[in-house]
This record gives structure tokens, sequence and C-alpha cells, in this order.
């Protein structure tokens, strides 16, 4: 027996929508039928939530029958004798809905617009004689979502699913145990179906994603048949591969080594653009899941930005035993109308910046008001070129300089940034020569900008030259300084450190015709590809390197270049680069790069300004 809150309409749907209502939705091949298991029915027809009129879903009435969840009462008339699978259709869903059952958290809906059947396992303790309480419920409402044909199956979801324990320990090759990311493909090259991961407290998981924490081992669930698997650390690491065969027998144990391969000594891994669903309110990643996957994806620097929010990661990073693995700083993306800004450091919870003002010189005043002493413009050329901060008609990226006359009030550009299309840097790149060329100092960023799970933190990075390894070690004041000095480099699977002369403030004065040495170290973990190391000075390249490291090692490399002074001030740019990457564990289609930070010639004495308009 059971009811709903939306009853009256689930009946009146069921007889106007009939064999919409009831449209079986695609079963994956090989998948049980979960439409002609046996079980019982707990809500036939679809039910609307929202906050929207819709009149193009078919399968619900127009208007929303409620907000931010559907609750649905069960009555089981006796105790049953173990597991069950709960199968609820939904359709429309772009938001986190979660399923629970008497407040056990089952699951999230799939995010998918098509309508869809997805299966949670019941545990038997919840399935006790008595009332209980079913709820899909979401807690913000950004898109409507429809949610019906809702059964608790027969079977138990491990019979069904024929799922088997598959226990994966990282280690380093002295045996010591690593935080990692898994990355996991079936036997098609999709995602693999990680089962029973809302069951299992601490399971920091999706599909065909899992972070193996401090403790360096992970038990997960798997379906029957073949298994891909991948363990990954970030930049500097190896990556491992395995294959697996699951079927009957003992829960089968997989070891996997990593190797140090980039030797990044006095230099850290800093992520400056850091999103988290609890905060931010859209991705998927928990503040918690976001802190557990720092350290496996390789970040020792963790900028939290969420929108519009000062978030300090340290209290509950104590909480969860991860002190001393990275470095956290508060900060925070001031989501304006006319771009994003991530600023640094800001004092957790407030005061916080106007993110209404339209005014770059007043949007800096109140950034910098409320405490930043570094200031970044995200995504300069997102969402397009139509309505971006460099947007045609505002920035001539001929001479870097604004039609509209606002002064760029920032320290630096994000260059790269994992989630933006692969080739969008290069564009950025020539904005950044175009700004420099008209006489703005300003220094890049490489962030990932990771809103979920999956995709994974530190991708793009910045790497900070502060003098020390160890996160547990380092100081606010340190690391502040390493961006604001231009001690550090921009990386997407690339290290680089340049090797410029002694400056005190990034600005070399040297005399017409001078001769200027340059050099630069550049490394890759065996993975890793490098094509060319590029001098740039002031928009021309002056200087290739094609070296050509062994395939499949790790690689250092020591370059040198000769430059002579030209007449006039001018900016020198090391870029190192190689071809993209298509692997599952990293975002597919991404380049490597990575480019140091400007050296200023200042050649006529009176302070750096190659453009004397």
């Amino acid at each position: 027996m059971t009811s709903s809150r939306f009853l009256p309409f689930a009946a009146l749907a069921a007889l106007l929508l009939g064999a919409v209502a009831g449209t079986r939705a695609p079963q994956e091949p090989g998948a049980p039928d979960l439409d002609r298991e046996p079980g019982r029915t707990l809500q036939e027809s679809w039910v609307h939530l929202g906050d929207d009129r819709v009149t193009d879903w078919p399968e619900v009435a127009p208007d929303p029958e409620g907000e931010r969840e559907l609750v649905v009462s069960v009555v089981l008339p006796r105790d049953l004798d173990g597991e069950r699978t709960l199968v609820v259709g939904s359709g429309h869903v772009d938001d986190v809905w979660r399923v629970t059952w008497d407040d056990t958290f089952l699951g999230e809906l799939p995010r998918d617009q098509a309508l869809r059947r997805t299966a949670f396992p019941v545990p038997a303790e919840l399935l006790s004689a008595g009332e209980h309480r079913l709820v899909v419920s979401t807690e913000r409402v950004g898109d409507d979502v429809s949610i019906g044909a809702i059964r608790l199956l027969d079977r138990p979801y491990r019979e069904l699913f024929g799922v088997r324990p598959l226990t994966v320990r990282v280690q380093d090759p002295d045996g010591r145990p690593l935080a990692a990311r898994l990355t996991l493909r079936d036997a098609d090259g999709d995602p693999s179906t990680i089962h029973y991961r809302a069951l299992r407290p601490g399971l920091v998981a999706r599909d065909g994603a899992v972070i193996v924490p401090p403790s360096g081992e992970v038990e997960i669930e798997l379906g029957p048949g073949e298994c891909v698997l991948w363990a990954s650390r970030g930049t500097e690491w190896s990556v491992a591969r395995a294959e697996v065969e699951l079927g009957e027998g003992a829960p089968p144990t997989l070891e996997m080594v990593l190797r140090r391969e980039v030797d990044t000594r006095g230099w850290v891994a800093a992520d400056t653009h850091l999103h988290t669903y609890t905060f931010s309110g859209h991705g998927d990643a928990t503040l918690e899941e976001r802190l557990f996957a720092l350290e496996a994806d390789g970040v020792e620097v963790a900028i939290a930005t969420d929108h519009n929010h000062q978030v300090d990661y340290r209290p509950r990073q104590r909480e969860l035993d991860l002190d001393g693995r990275w470095f956290a700083i508060v900060g925070n993306e001031v989501s304006t109308p006319v771009g994003h800004f991530n600023a640094f450091p800001l004092p957790a919870g407030g005061p916080r910046p106007d993110a209404s003002l339209e005014d770059w010189a007043a949007l800096d005043a109140s950034i910098r008001g409320a405490g930043a002493r570094y200031v970044i413009l995200n995504h300069p050329r997102w969402p397009d070129d139509e309505s971006a901060p460099f947007r045609s008609g505002r920035f001539d990226p001929e001479t870097g300089t604004f039609l509209d006359g606002q002064p760029l009030p920032v320290d630096a550009l994000e260059l790269l940034n994992s989630s933006e299309p692969p080739d969008r840097w290069r564009r950025v790149l020539l904005d950044w020569f175009a700004l420099l060329d008209a006489g703005h100092a300003l220094r890049v960023v490489g962030s990932s900008d990771t809103h979920t799970v999956v995709n994974p933190a530190g991708v793009g990075r910045t790497y900070l030259r502060v003098g020390e390894d160890d996160p547990a070690r380092l100081q606010e004041e340190a690391v502040v300084t390493a961006f604001r000095s231009g001690a550090s480099s921009v990386s997407q699977g690339l290290f680089l450190a340049p090797r410029f002369p002694a400056t005190d403030d990034g600005v070399l004065r040297v005399s017409p015709g001078e001769t200027i040495h340059i050099g630069a170290r550049v490394a890759g973990a065996s993975w890793a590809r490098l094509d060319k190391v590029t001098l740039v000075v002031s928009g021309r390249t002056v200087a290739t390197r094609r070296p050509e490291p062994e395939a499949g090692r790790p690689f250092a490399l020591d370059l040198d270049f000769s430059l002579t002074a030209p007449d006039r001030d001018a900016w020198a740019v090391v870029l190192a680069q190689g071809p993209a990457l298509d692997q599952p564990w990293w975002w597919s289609g991404h380049d490597l790069v990575a480019v140091s930070q400007p050296l200023f010639l200042d050649v006529d004495g009176d302070g750096w300004n190659p453009n004397p308009r």
C-alpha cells in the first residue's frame, strides 16, 4: 500500500497520459529489464517538480505540483527477508536530486534530459513492517524535473546486477600508501558504474571516478565483466593501468604503484579556482568530497573560490584528519555582470565584495577593500566573444586597449582553465601578449575551475617558487608574495622553472644590444610529451628548441637562450608545448602546456613601459 501528497493528480495523469506515462525507458545493453521485474508499484504516474510552467513534457502536467520534493509513503505489511531494489523514473534532471528512504541516503538521480529508470539498493534493515518515507528532493531549484514510475522490486540489487567487490591499494615503490584518483572504464569504454556508493560513508565516487583516501586503500563494488583502471596523482606522478575481470570467486585485491617522476623541489602546486556544490550551488562535489580529492589530484595550495562566498576549508580539513596534506586559502569568485574575479586572501564569511558593481574601478575598490591582495580575471573569453569581459567592441586585441576607457584593475589573467574548451587558452595567450605590449604588467595563472568529482583539480595549475615542498610548513604570506612577485609559472601537464637574471621587482634593466641569458628547466612525467620550447619577446618568437625526450619515460631538460636586448622596452616569456592528451584520466583534448611569467626589460632606464603612447 502506498500514498503520496500528489496522488490525486497521479490518478488523473494515469488516465490522461496513458501510454506516455507508461513509456518504457531504454535499457542499457546487458542490464536487467527493470520494467519487467516483479515488484510493487509505489508511484505509478509522473510528477512535475520545480517552479516553472512547462508545456512540452507529455508525461506531466504543465504546472508544477511541488517545488523541491516528492514524498511517497510506503507501507510494508511484513518484514522483508533481505535487500531489495528501488527503481525511480526521472527526466530533465540538471540539478542534484537526492533519493532517501527513512532519511538514509540511497543516491542521486542521474543528470539526463531523457526519461530513464535508475536502480538503488535498499538495505534489509530499512525494510521492516510498517510505514516508511521515500523522498526525492533537491536543496535548490534550478531547473524543473519529472519523476515517476517508482517501484520496489522483489529481487536484491546485488543479485539483479551481479555486483562484486574490488579492493584497490595505491602505494609508492617503497610501499607507502598514497591518496590517488582512480578512473574506471568498462569493456565498451564507458564509465564503470560504482554500485552502493551512497551506502558507504566516506566513499568519494561517481561512475567512472573514485578518490583513494590517504590510507591508500578503497573498496568499491562493480558489475561483472572487464574493467580497466588507471591510478593517477596529478602532474608530477606516473600513471598506473590495470585490467580486472570481475566474476564469481573471492573478492579480488588490486595493488597499483605510482612513482614521483617530476622534481619540483622548492615549488608547490596551487589551484586558484575550486568550487563545491555545497556553496556554489552547481556541480556535484560536496565540501567534504572536494577536500579529499585535493591530495589525490596533487594539489598543494587550495584556494577556495565558490561564487560570492568566502569559505574556509581549514575547520573541516582538521575534522577529516587532512591537516598538513595541502594548504588552504580563503578566496571568492566575485561573480559580477561584467566578469568573474578570483580574489584572495579574504576573511572567512565576509565582508564580501559588492558583486553587483559594473564599473571595474569601483569593483576593484570593493574587492581590495574587503582585504584581497591578489585579483585574477577569470576566463576572460567566457562564455563567448559576444558576452565575455574581453568581448568584441570593448577590448581591442590588436592594441591591448579597452575601447570604453575603463582600466583593467587586476593582477593576473586566468590563462589556463581546464573547464574551458581545449583551444581557448591560445586566444587568451594572444590577449595577454597584447596587454603586455600595451604596458599592462599582468601575470597569468593556471587552474581547473572544477565543480565536480569526476573532473580533477590541478590539471591546470600554478607552480609557486616558495623554497618549500611541505604544505604543512607553508605560510600564507609566502604564498601571496610568490603570486604578487611573479615567482611562479603556469602548467597543464608540464613543469617549467625559468632561470631569469635576478631582479627585485621582475624588471631587468639592460642596455640596447646587451646579451641576456635566459634558461628554463622543462620536465614531464612518463605519460607527458613535449614538442617545443619557445622564447617569445614582445609577441615575436625569437628562438625555438625542439627536444625529443624518449617516449614513455620521464624527462627533465635544461635549455638556454641568448637574447640581444632590443632598442626599446620589451618583455620575454618562455613557452613549452606538447600535444593534446586523449586519456580517460585527463581532461580529454587539452594540450600539454607550461608558461613562464614575463621578464620585463627596461631598456631606456626610465621604468618599464613598452608602449610610448
